[in-house]
């Protein structure tokens, strides 16, 4: 038998009685422990209903008041109403107040209606609009409200019949990334670990009765923070389900962060339920796929200009002429106390140095020798016109892993451009079953998600709605 340490410091109790007593109540408490996952059933979310009409008898909070307390609505006229306080900023109640009409003021536009958990909530669906574009492909339907309410509602019409669902949960990190009862949850909340699980569980409660029990999946994203937490919170929910995980690289180029490792990776935990099988994935998709072409620009803060790691032969100019549309020289680089004003100009042609958005002065992934060996050979690519940022123009070049392919005949050389870069695929692989460490090139949360965001609010006019899933939910 093991001993544990409560076997142990019985064994010194001298009084046998009590030593018996204390070692009866410590079996009665050993029966009630829960192995595995435990944490408290927290139920205090409160979420806002801003669609909700405002009623004599309703609770409030101020509109644009993350600390609000809790309001009841005790009369409404013109516009306005009389707002008595039953609860603080924390939640907590105070004393009923006696509705004597002489509360507060408020316009009812100025206030939200406000639901506690386990409150009956019935909420409905109003068509907002269409976009319809997809011809007779399959069709999206978005739900814009509180997922936990949208999730009930969808009971009533697809219960056991969704094919797969996808949650993108908040991660829980620390940062102003999602709320529980109404406030931020931080590093400092002792709970914020079990409120976040109660949280999930009470969602991953709705998914499962929407699941077709059948065949279908359930996709969850998460990063470090709770993947061990939410790993088990799943195999405590769907016992017996098939479930792995995949790690999956989103950032290349790290997240740094302040005495940790640098972050590149997220995970994905997919859980098959029936008789759902996993298809082969071809790499190359269906057709040759092009290499890939990588930024100029350094992009990690540690590489830019006059910091140790970022060198000092390049932070020079490109000049692109504007008529021609191509790359035709380059300038000396500059030392790091020299301003990027003092480079020379040439006629006709942009000055272009490494510089971010927010103005910071990054350097350029090669020198200026080896830039032009590239040039040369085509595997230097001019990228679009950005006429009012500090770099006007985008420039893409190969790494060595891409020349490789080309140069050995992994990969083809259909065509150039006419900027003079190459054009070059790779021909159609074979397919295979997907591995559980992924690092492909669109999963890269940021050349494909806050780039695709701002192409799409520029082009937000010629995106279409056509799809390829069919009852699919995305939380």
């Amino acid at each position: 038998m093991i001993r544990n340490e409560l076997d142990v410091l019985l064994d010194k109790v001298q009084d046998a009685a009590l030593r018996a007593d204390l070692r009866s109540q410590i079996d009665r408490l050993k029966q009630k422990r829960s192995f595995g996952l435990v944490f408290e059933q927290h139920i205090p979310e409160r979420v806002r209903l801003p669609q909700h009409p405002i009623r004599v008898g309703s609770q409030v909070v101020t509109r644009d008041a993350d600390d609000s307390p809790t309001y009841e609505v005790t009369s409404l006229e013109d516009g306005v109403a009389t707002i008595e306080v039953i609860r603080d900023s924390d939640g907590a109640y105070l004393t009923a107040p006696e509705h004597d009409g002489h509360g507060e003021h408020a316009p009812i536009d100025s206030l939200v209606v406000i639901s506690d958990f386990g409150e009956p909530v019935l909420p409905g669906f109003r068509y907002l609009g269409a976009v319809e574009r997809g011809g007779d492909k399959p069709y999206h339907v978005v739900i814009n409200g509180e997922n936990h309410h949208a999730l009930q509602a969808l009971r009533f019409t697809h219960a056991g019949r969704v094919d797969c669902i996808y949650i993108d949960p908040p991660y829980n990190s620390g940062a102003r990334d999602w709320k529980y009862n109404n406030d931020y949850v931080d590093d400092n909340d002792a709970y914020r670990h079990s409120k976040w699980l109660a949280f999930m569980e009470r969602r991953l409660k709705l998914a499962k009765e929407l699941l077709n029990p059948a065949r279908s999946a359930l996709i969850i994203t998460i990063d470090e923070k709770e993947v061990h937490r939410l790993g088990l919170l799943l195999d405590q929910m769907f016992p017996g389900v098939r479930t792995q995980m995949v790690s999956t690289v989103i950032n290349p180029a790290g997240t740094g962060r302040q005495n940790e490792l640098s972050r590149t990776n997220e995970y994905i935990f997919v859980l098959q339920f029936g008789d759902v099988v996993l298809q082969p994935m071809a790499p190359e998709s269906d057709a040759s796929v092009p290499v890939e072409w990588e930024p100029f620009r350094r992009r990690d803060l540690a590489s830019r200009r006059g910091s140790p790691k970022g060198g000092r032969a390049q932070f020079y100019p490109v000049y692109v002429d504007r008529a021609a549309q191509r790359i035709v020289a380059t300038g000396a680089p500059l030392a790091h106390h020299e301003d990027r004003s003092t480079a020379p100009n040439r006629e006709g042609c942009a000055t272009v140095f490494p510089v971010r958005e927010d103005g910071t002065e990054m350097n350029w992934a090669l020198t200026r020798e080896e830039f032009h060996r590239r040039l040369d050979a085509g595997f230097v690519r001019l990228g679009r016109h950005q006429p009012t940022g500090h770099q006007e123009y985008v420039i893409s070049y190969l790494r060595t892993g891409p020349i490789a392919d080309i140069e050995e005949g992994r990969a083809t050389v259909t065509g150039r451009n006419a900027d003079g870069s190459v054009i070059a695929v790779y021909p159609i692989g074979k397919r295979r079953m997907p591995l559980t460490q992924w690092d492909i090139p669109s999963h890269d949360a940021q050349r494909y998600g806050t780039t695709l965001l701002q192409s799409l609010r520029t082009c937000h006019d010629t995106t279409g709605s056509s799809g390829s899933l069919r009852r699919g939910i995305s939380v």
